[in-house]
């Protein structure tokens, strides 16, 4: 006779896996990279603590998990305009691999070939 434990993990096998929930959420502006088209675009951002940071064109892309684009933070590189210090603290991850600290100041953010404004 399968135990509780059994029927558990059936239960939780049908009703599958949900996305992780984002530690930060919200709207955020993005320049684009196209040297034509070069103009600041509202992109709905969520942070994961494992160092995602997933930006979709809109909350309803983002509600139907379509169109999201990836940076791994981990392996960014970031830089402020104009500032030879870096205002950025990305801490390396923890043992578990969750992000431990993520800060910054006024003004634009670079982050690899993309641009995220607070």
């Amino acid at each position: 006779k399968p135990g509780k434990k059994d029927e558990d993990k059936n239960k939780t096998d049908r009703l599958g896996h949900g996305r992780a929930i984002p530690i930060k959420q919200g709207f955020l502006y993005k320049k684009g990279t196209n040297s034509i088209n070069r103009e600041w675009k509202k992109k709905y951002v969520v942070l994961l603590d494992d160092g995602r940071l997933i930006y979709h064109p809109s909350l309803h892309d983002y509600e139907n998990d379509s169109h999201g684009k990836e940076i791994i933070l981990q392996r960014t590189t970031i830089k402020i305009p104009g500032s030879n210090k870096p205002r950025i603290a990305l801490r390396s991850a923890s043992n578990d691999n969750k992000l431990n600290d993520l800060t910054s100041s006024d003004g634009a953010i670079i982050i690899s070939n993309s641009s995220v404004t607070p």
